[in-house]
C-alpha cells in the first residue's frame, strides 16, 4: 500500500523538486528505513532550500529548538498514533515551539508548520518536498518570504500501523518581524 499524507498550518503572532534542480541534495531520495535521521533532515531542508532558490527566496538555516519541537512531536505522534498539527492533550504548535526556547526574547514572531508522513518511496525527503509543494498550505509556508529558520523532526515510522517509512514535522520560524 502506498500512501502519504500531509497536513500544514501557520500564525502570526504579535508578541516538487524534479531531480535534476536537487541533484546537489545527497540522500534526498533515500528510503528512511536506509538513512539516518541526519541524513533525512539535511537532505530535506536541501530540498526546501532548492525550491526557496527557485524562487528568489532566501535559504532557511536550521535553528536546534525548531528542530527540538519537530523532533518531539514527530515521536509523539507516532507514539501516540495520531496525525495533527495539536497534540492529543490540545496543545498547538506555538505552544510547543515556545516550550524549547525559541521565542525567549523576541518581539513580533511568525511559526509555521508542515507535517507528513509517507510510506516507503514515499518517504523520502524529496518525495515529502514535493508532495507539499503541490498542497497550497505547505507551500505557503515553504515559500513565505518571512521565514529565516527551519527544523526538521524526523521519525523513521508511522503513525499509522502496518507500514514503514517516516514521519515528519517542518517548524518554520522567524522571530523579531
Amino acid at each position: 500500500m502506498r500512501r502519504i499524507a500531509l497536513a500544514a498550518a501557520a500564525v502570526a503572532a504579535l508578541s516538487a523538486a524534479p531531480a535534476a534542480e536537487a541533484r546537489g541534495c545527497g540522500n534526498a531520495d533515500l528510503d528512511p528505513a536506509n538513512a539516518t535521521v541526519q541524513q533525512l533532515r539535511h537532505a530535506t531542508v536541501c530540498v526546501l532550500n532548492v525550491q526557496r532558490r527557485k524562487h528568489g527566496l532566501r535559504r532557511l538555516r536550521q535553528n536546534p529548538g525548531l528542530v527540538l519541537a519537530g523532533q518531539r512531536h514527530a515521536m509523539d505522534m507516532v507514539e501516540r498514533r495520531y496525525f495533527s498539527h495539536s497534540s492529543t492533550a490540545g496543545t498547538p504548535f506555538t505552544v510547543r515551539i515556545r516550550r524549547t526556547g525559541y521565542l525567549r526574547r523576541s518581539g513580533r514572531t511568525l511559526l509555521g508548520e508542515n507535517l507528513a508522513y509517507g510510506g516507503r518511496e514515499l518517504g523520502t525527503p524529496r518525495q515529502i518536498v514535493r508532495s507539499w509543494m503541490r498542497s497550497p498550505g505547505h507551500r505557503a509556508n515553504i515559500l513565505q518570504p518571512r521565514f529565516r529558520e527551519v527544523g526538521i523532526g524526523v521519525v523513521r515510522r508511522l503513525p499509522v500501523h502496518g507500514m514503514s517509512g517516516a514521519t515528519y514535522a517542518a517548524e518554520f520560524g522567524r522571530r523579531h518581524l
